[in-house]
């Protein structure tokens, strides 16, 4: 029989771990339903399993302990199936492993069998410790083991497969907790189950960093990916512009025929004709407005696109390129070069009056270095990185810089350097790229 003093110790047992998972839920996951929902649902699931403990089943009691906060998870977070249950297991692994340390450093004192007419202070005091170790836990991998709700979700094998871990390790914490509850060890034994539990929590600690660190990976290399797709849909879109360019130099190399093609039609008093030879001409492709900024004919399909949007913007343009630079470049590379710090350029200088932004390409005296430079309008300073680069001011930080890695990795090909500044006087950012044989 279970007198009332255990019933309430169960009951507040059950209303702390409910409030540890309701701090697990609000600190990792976004939510489908408001905290009014949350916390009714959480308080229904941790009644059931207030009211299952007095079958005093460890196994019927790790069980449910999962398969609750599992429901729970997936009832109310948008994570996918398999996210929750790995934190469903993570959950229980850390609250077996907190009740197995401190049964360990319990039975260092107890030399009884543990639950044997235990006095209702001493299981208190061991509800309070353990308790404050699973909170601990908790506490240490929401706050500062790389949880949060701002990362997405990839699934992989790697990340599947760690489900597997925490499964053992349940099994493996309810074995030491079974023996501690019924055989009282050795001074020697003691010390080995305290340590193979602290070992334990250790290893819970180690998989929750290789999730999250797999997860924070994936997540760079598919936003890398994306990356690449964009920098070569708009290689291709320059190569068009580059063609288009080709043909209204052909166009205007044959104006003359058209002229004296045209002047024999109107000899013949053939206006109609002459109207639609004319239509077909103005409304030609060939005859859209060109830009010509320098003898590199990929790099002027660039700057054609990027003077429009300026324009469009009433940003001013300005572009000084000197000649027979930048040939070993080839159009991915000039591409990734030039759109990402001419988009991050176009994006300081949207809505500021009279901005500007300035392009040089040139070679240093009697050298094989090639300097770029850029300068743009730019209200607010930036605050820069450890690679001293601009940190991004967007809330989804980890979904931006991937264009300043992608120009540097260009600037590392050809043995350059880059160094970016922000210069109050004139709230100018600077760009300046050094290209060795380029």
């Amino acid at each position: 029989m279970i007198n009332l003093d255990k019933i309430f110790l169960y009951l507040f047992v059950y209303i702390v771990e409910a409030g540890i998972l309701w701090l697990y839920i609000h600190d990792v996951f976004d939510l489908k339903y408001s905290r009014i929902l949350k916390t009714s649902l959480i308080s229904i699931g941790y009644g059931i399993l207030f009211l299952l403990s007095f079958a005093n089943s460890l196994l019927l009691n790790t069980v449910i302990f999962s398969l609750i906060n599992f429901i729970i998870l997936k009832v109310l977070c948008t994570a996918k199936w398999r996210t929750c249950f790995f934190h469903a297991l993570i959950l229980t692994t850390f609250m077996g492993l907190s009740e197995a340390i401190t049964f360990a450093i319990f039975s260092k004192f107890n030399e009884t069998y543990l639950y044997t007419n235990i006095h209702i202070t001493s299981l208190v005091l061991l509800t309070v410790s353990s308790k404050s170790m699973y909170f601990i836990c908790i506490l240490m991998i929401t706050k500062w083991g790389g949880l949060s709700k701002d990362h997405s979700e990839h699934r992989n094998r790697v990340t599947g497969l760690l489900n597997a871990i925490p499964l053992i390790l349940i099994y493996i914490e309810m074995v030491l907790v079974s023996f501690l509850l019924t055989v009282a060890p050795s001074t020697v034994l003691r010390y080995i189950l305290f340590t193979s539990s602290f070992l334990l929590l250790v290893i819970n600690f180690i998989i929750i960093y290789i999730y999250h660190y797999t997860q924070k990976k994936n997540e760079e290399f598919i936003e890398l990916q994306l990356q690449l797709q964009k920098e070569y849909a708009m290689a291709e879109y320059n190569k068009t512009l580059f063609i288009h360019n080709k043909n209204q130099q052909i166009l205007i190399h044959d104006i003359r025929k058209h002229l004296t093609a045209i002047a024999q039609l109107n000899r013949q008093s053939k206006h109609e004709k002459i109207q639609q030879y004319l239509d077909t001409l103005l409304n030609s492709s060939d005859l859209q407005d060109s830009v010509r900024v320098s003898d590199n004919e990929m790099l002027n399909s660039i700057f054609c696109h990027y003077i429009k949007i300026c324009h469009d913007k009433h940003i001013k343009f300005r572009a000084d390129i000197r000649t027979n630079l930048l040939q070993k470049l080839n159009f991915p590379e000039l591409t990734s070069l030039f759109c990402n710090l001419l988009d991050n350029a176009v994006e300081a200088c949207n809505n500021i009056p009279n901005s500007f932004i300035e392009v040089s390409v040139i070679r240093k005296n009697n050298s094989n270095l090639t300097l770029i430079s850029i300068i743009n309008t730019c209200n607010n300073a930036p605050s820069f990185d450890d690679n001293g680069f601009p940190a991004s001011s967007k809330k989804d930080k980890q979904k931006h810089g991937l264009g300043l890695k992608s120009v540097n990795r260009i600037a590392n090909k050809y043995n350059g350097s880059i160094k970016m500044y922000y210069e109050n006087q004139s709230k100018t950012f600077h760009t300046i790229i050094l290209l060795n044989n380029a």
